[in-house]
């Protein structure tokens, strides 16, 4: 029973809060369902019952304006199929740029668009939408979810922290940099940044409030703690920087480091000639020499 008074507890504090999250207005109910990223409970809604606003309404005429017009006048005469396929992709553009439609509901139109004005065929078309290097894509997501989940490159920062026998700021750069190349080889290098950033910014803040701390308690030595604090400050941006930069350049190394290097995979004739070896076996010695050149530039 207590368990049960429990988990209704948190149920109703959870529906409570549900509730108070959804607008009380039907038009903006509808929104709010259809568009949920783009739903602004202030904005003025005019058109389409209050669904969509000015630009979104705008948007929606001019794309199919602009594929009607395309499909019926032909201005490409030699290849008469260009000419739906243009009208699609710019339908798909003012979609995109007005937020007509959410974000993943435009980029299933052409599936739908590409078989009815017989540019080709629903399996071809479709089939664009689920290759395997969209698999390892989406592999690559799902490891670096698992890589937030369990904190690994913050630990890893950590550890090399722990190992720094002789504490510099150069050295203090060189095991950042070094723990953000070594995960950007084997996981995306945009996700190995966005998880050390915040806590190498933590690191600096705490190196400038313990300066901050020191010039208020010795006020004689002002002028070297305000060397210090420029140091730091420097310290700062070049760290910065290098996560950046060892995420690149680590990214570089392997065809699973970087999104472009995915969709290089993914084209058939470099698929033909090339593999995880052959471009580790090319891309790695550059990888390091950039690394290197890298670390002494900043």
């Amino acid at each position: 029973m207590a368990r049960d008074a429990a988990g209704g507890t948190v149920m109703d504090d959870l529906t409570a809060e549900w509730k108070r999250a959804l607008p009380e207005r039907d038009h903006l109910l509808k929104h709010a369902a259809s568009m949920p990223s783009a739903y602004e409970e202030g904005g003025q809604r005019p058109c389409c019952d209050g669904m969509w606003k000015m630009k979104q309404a705008i948007g929606f005429g001019l794309g199919l304006l602009v594929l009607v017009v395309l499909a019926w006048v032909q201005p490409i005469p030699e290849f008469p199929l260009a000419n739906p396929m243009l009208g699609i992709t710019l339908l798909c553009g003012f979609f995109w740029t007005c937020e007509v439609l959410p974000i993943y509901a435009t980029a299933m139109l052409p599936a739908v668009l590409m078989p009815l004005f017989m540019i080709t065929s629903s399996a071809n078309a479709t089939r664009a939408y689920w290759r395997p290097v969209q698999i390892l894509v989406v592999g690559t997501y799902l490891v670096n979810i698992a890589l937030m989940q369990v904190n690994l490159p913050k630990r890893m920062a950590l550890r090399l922290l722990l190992s720094i026998r002789v504490f510099s700021l150069g050295r203090l750069l060189f095991y950042f940099m070094l723990g953000s190349w070594t995960l950007s080889i084997f996981v995306n290098n945009v996700a190995v940044t966005l998880l050390l950033s915040p806590f190498a910014m933590g690191l600096v803040s705490v190196m400038q409030d313990k300066v901050a701390r020191d010039e208020e308690s010795d006020e004689s030595e002002a002028e070297s703690v305000d060397n210090l604090d420029a140091e730091v400050q420097n310290f700062g941006r070049a760290l910065m920087l290098g996560i950046a930069f060892a995420a690149n350049i680590g990214g570089l190394a392997t065809l699973t480091g970087c999104i472009p290097n995915e969709v290089l995979m993914g084209v058939p004739m470099i698929q033909e000639v090339l593999n995880y070896r052959r471009w580790m076996g090319l891309a790695m010695p550059v990888s390091i020499v950039a690394f290197v050149v890298a670390f002494g530039v900043l």
